[in-house]
């Protein structure tokens, strides 16, 4: 968990059993060959409003009316399944089903091969 977030679970859960772990990624655990990566997007989160997934399918949107073309590769599910509906009907109103690839949760080797390949990582 985060800084934020441990005084209040430590309050119920103490101490000893919560730790703080970094929220991030760092770099140098990989071999970054540039050359090798593909020039998709990697999103990591939840795709809500709060975590601005909305903001991004309005970013692809305007992207796609100008005629650039791009892939985002989408770790991550939505809260419930009405943000879900709401999420494929825009992507289905805006023909945007091949600007995103989504990856449901994943992990592992999964996950960490779409961090190695991807060229540039957003993270909500």
């Amino acid at each position: 968990m985060s800084e934020a977030h441990y005084s209040f679970f430590v309050y119920y859960f103490g101490k000893v059993k919560c730790i703080i772990v970094e929220n991030l990624v760092n770099c140098f655990d990989f071999e970054i060959v540039l050359k090798m990566k593909n020039d998709d997007f990697l999103y990591v989160g939840r795709l809500s409003k709060e975590k601005g997934f909305f903001d991004l399918l309005e970013a692809v949107k305007d992207i796609k009316e100008k005629n650039v073309s791009c892939r985002i590769q989408v770790i991550g599910v939505a809260p419930t399944e009405a943000i879900e509906n709401e999420i494929k009907s825009f992507i289905s109103e805006h023909n945007l089903k091949d600007y995103f690839i989504f990856n449901g949760a994943t992990f592992g080797d999964a996950k960490h091969e779409l961090f190695k390949n991807s060229r540039c990582l957003i993270l909500a």
